[in-house]
Parts: structure tokens; C-alpha cells; sequence
């Protein structure tokens, strides 16, 4: 294998291979329906689209235990009386090296930044939200130009870019029936009325913290 090499169609038939070896049904039905390869785990991707279920299991999010012994042992830390290594370390995030890259002029290469899109897809819209590869200099962070996404992979990423926008004017606004069609138009909601379920037990469990919608009703 040499630099340059187009390996797309050893992903496609080595991918296969290797998603039903692992049990990654999704991925594999993925790769082989747009025959491109996911990333990262079938658990993104499975969160968007309506026939996940059918290929890997739900997951309930959630963490187990407290975080009470965290807090006692930054106490400790703060006051001396263990040293607070345990906790500074590097994680996979990319914040303070794309923040040194910046800093330092080095004009690193980035797997994935989270930037406007503003023409790196070109079949995305400008002012939506997209994660590509890129670089950072002392001129900031800026995006490769990746160009036209095969149609439909475009048309999956479009329908949640639309979703998105509805999201974002019913948080402005406090529109509740604006807030209602974000949910029904999300390809794992099954109905309206499921929608208005969840919206209305997430109003009241979250009403502290979004009064917009309370005050118009």
C-alpha cells in the first residue's frame, strides 16, 4: 500500500467481512446499502435512522453509581492532602491541540473539526454544522473541501440538517407546535402524538430551563 492509494473497494469488501464477524449488523447493512463505512460506532448512526432497530439492540443511556467519590477526592486534592495527577491527563478530544496549533502556528492536520460548513460539503447547507476533516494555524481552524456527498448519504445527512433547523426556531421562539413537527419529522419518532408525549414530559421535567415555551401557552 503506497500513499495515494484509492482503497475504497477493499474497505467495502473487507468491511463487510469484518462488521458480520464482529456483529456490527448495522455497519454492515450500511456499507453494503451506501457502500461507505461509518464511523465511529454503529451506536451514531443507529441514533438517526428509523430501521436501527431492526440490526442492533436499543440502548438506554445512562450512568451507573455516583460521582460522590469523584467529589471527595478533588476536596482532597484541593486541599492538599493528595496530589491531583490522577486526574490531568490527555483524553481523546482535540480542544487544547487545535488551541496549541493556533498558538503555535504549526498548522496541524485534524481528523474531524466540528465547523460551519460554509461550502466544505457541497451539497449540505452553508450554515449547518458539519464534522471533516481540516487543519489550524495561527488563522484558526479551516476545513478540507470535501466536495458532493454520494446522494443518498446527502439525503440522510440533509433530512437531519432540517430537523435541526426546526429545533433551533422552536428553542428561539417557544413555539410548541414548532417543537412538535422537529420531533414528528425525526425518522424515530413513529407518530405525532408520540412526539407530543415526549415534548410535553420534557417540558415539564425541564420547565427551570426552558421557560420561552411556558410563557406562551
Amino acid at each position: 500500500v503506497k500513499a495515494g492509494d484509492d482503497l475504497l473497494q477493499d474497505i467495502r469488501e473487507r468491511g463487510q467481512v469484518w462488521a458480520a464477524r464482529e456483529e456490527k449488523y448495522l455497519i454492515e447493512e450500511l456499507l453494503k446499502t451506501f457502500g461507505y463505512l461509518t464511523y465511529v460506532d454503529e451506536s451514531h448512526p443507529g441514533e438517526y435512522l428509523h430501521f436501527a432497530k431492526h440490526y442492533c439492540p436499543y440502548v438506554k443511556y445512562g450512568f451507573k453509581g455516583s460521582n460522590d467519590p469523584y467529589k471527595q477526592r478533588m476536596a482532597k486534592s484541593i486541599a492538599g492532602e493528595v496530589d491531583n495527577f490522577w486526574w490531568v491527563h490527555s483524553t481523546g478530544e482535540k480542544a487544547v491541540p487545535i488551541m496549541v496549533a493556533m498558538e503555535h502556528d504549526t498548522n496541524d492536520e485534524f481528523i474531524a473539526l466540528n465547523m460551519m460548513n460554509d461550502g466544505c460539503i457541497t451539497n449540505m447547507p452553508v450554515d449547518c454544522t458539519v464534522e471533516a476533516p481540516g487543519h489550524a494555524d495561527k488563522n484558526g481552524p479551516r476545513l478540507h473541501k470535501v466536495g458532493a456527498l454520494p446522494r443518498g448519504i446527502a439525503n440522510l445527512l440533509q433530512q437531519q440538517a432540517a430537523i435541526q433547523d426546526l429545533v433551533v426556531e422552536a428553542a428561539i421562539t417557544g413555539d410548541y407546535n414548532t417543537a412538535v413537527q422537529a420531533l414528528a419529522v425525526d425518522p424515530t419518532v413513529p407518530s405525532p402524538q408520540v412526539a407530543r408525549n415526549v415534548l410535553d414530559e420534557m417540558l415539564r421535567l425541564q420547565k427551570d430551563y426552558l421557560p420561552q415555551f411556558h410563557e406562551r401557552r
